[in-house]
């Protein structure tokens, strides 16, 4: 049985491999679209673990004001909690030594600006400070054009400890270079540039009492949800108040939506490399029919004819899984040369699953030209064959 199956793929070398062919683009494209995805997901769920707990308070339409800020630190019933108001002014660098960064086709996550209040940002990151700071120093409270750049940003731009940066036409002393380790953080992460809470707001053209977010750290980190039920009321109005949970929730969810995407987009490549193993599957059945014929005659069953040709038509597939599987990572490796920021992760999980899905692509492609072969009349197809 196996010889024959070798044998009909050595006589038909060019119509198998282009069938193969078919069902490995749709495999290929499931898996590097979903590697990714997972890489994105890996990386969330290493900010949730390793990453600063904590709240967000921004409002949904203007900026929030030092009222808010008062309100936090102050309430009664919140302040017993250890509670830490960082105001913080966020937005995206547009140049960097009059480079866009925006367009820049390297990066996938956007180099953001965070100004802070140097002691208050501190006083929040005392216990993680000596780990972060790979040269150089954080942010002092009278420092006034100075920046702390994440290494990644560093490596990437050739920013040393003491030169001069220019971002968004306004240019910053590099006092130190930090790395986290995350890409995604609450208050710090590798895609950041830390400078002075007040030079953040003149560049955003807001007022020394308005903020883009308020950032709260509490004492204890099982406190957190509690403590964000807690502030929603007596803030009320248009304010939105986030935990890193409930961001990380919003992210699972709309990762599953682009899995479900990814899924639906390749499968329908993969089906149509599945009905390419239909069409493959009846032509070798009609140019076989008097070799089909001859083994019947010679007292093979209709199982055994009907194994014979699922099994070539699910080694079809199998090939088709395996040569995707490799297709998909050459393709993320790709990205990976063009665009060195991409994320990217192939489990155990996506593996079965691809494989799974071939299998079953190879099955039932095979499935009707199989049963076909054995209704093949021996007398027949020696007859006429």
């Amino acid at each position: 049985m196996r010889e024959l199956i070798l044998r009909g793929f050595a006589k038909r070398k060019v119509r198998t491999f282009l069938t193969i062919l078919g069902v490995m683009i749709g495999i290929g494209l499931i898996v590097s679209l979903m590697s990714i995805i997972e890489g994105l997901g890996a990386e969330a769920d290493k900010t949730l673990k390793m990453g600063t707990p904590g709240i967000i308070i921004s409002n949904k339409y203007f900026y929030i004001t030092d009222s808010y800020l008062d309100k936090v630190e102050n309430d009664e019933e919140i302040r017993p909690y250890g509670v830490l108001a960082n105001p913080s002014v966020s937005f995206l660098a547009s140049t960097l030594d009059g480079e866009s960064v925006t367009n820049r086709w390297k990066r996938i996550i956007p180099i953001t600006l965070r100004g802070y209040d140097a002691e208050k940002i501190e006083d929040a990151l005392s216990d993680r400070m000596p780990q972060l700071m790979k040269e150089g120093r954080f942010l002092k409270q009278e420092d006034t054009f100075s920046a702390v750049v994440a290494k990644p940003i560093a490596d990437e731009f050739d920013i040393k400890c003491g030169s001069t940066i220019n971002v968004n036409g306004t240019e910053f002393e590099v006092v130190g270079i930090h790395e986290t380790g995350l890409m995604l953080d609450l208050i710090l992460d590798d895609s950041s540039i830390v400078i002075p809470l007040e030079r953040a707001q003149e560049m955003r053209r807001l007022k020394k009492n308005e903020y883009t977010n308020i950032l709260v750290t509490v004492e204890n980190p099982e406190d957190i949800d509690r403590v964000a039920e807690m502030i929603e009321p007596v803030l009320g109005g248009d304010i939105e108040v986030l935990t890193t949970g409930k961001v990380a929730t919003q992210f699972s969810e709309f990762k599953s939506i682009l899995e479900k995407a990814t899924w639906a987009i390749g499968s329908v490549a993969a089906i149509v490399g599945g009905l390419g193993i239909v069409n493959s599957m009846a032509m070798n059945v009609m140019e076989r029919r008097r070799e089909i014929g001859i083994l019947k005659a010679v007292g093979w069953t209709k199982s055994e004819v009907l194994r014979t040709f699922l099994l070539e038509s699910l080694f079809m597939g199998f090939l088709g899984g395996i040569g995707g599987l490799a297709l998909g990572v050459l393709g993320v490796l790709v990205i990976k040369g063009i665009l060195p920021g991409v994320l990217w992760q192939i489990t155990p999980e996506l593996i079965l699953a691809v494989m799974i899905f071939a299998l079953f692509l190879g099955a039932a492609g095979g499935l009707y030209p199989a049963w076909r072969a054995t209704e093949v009349d021996p007398v027949e197809a020696l007859r006429y064959g």
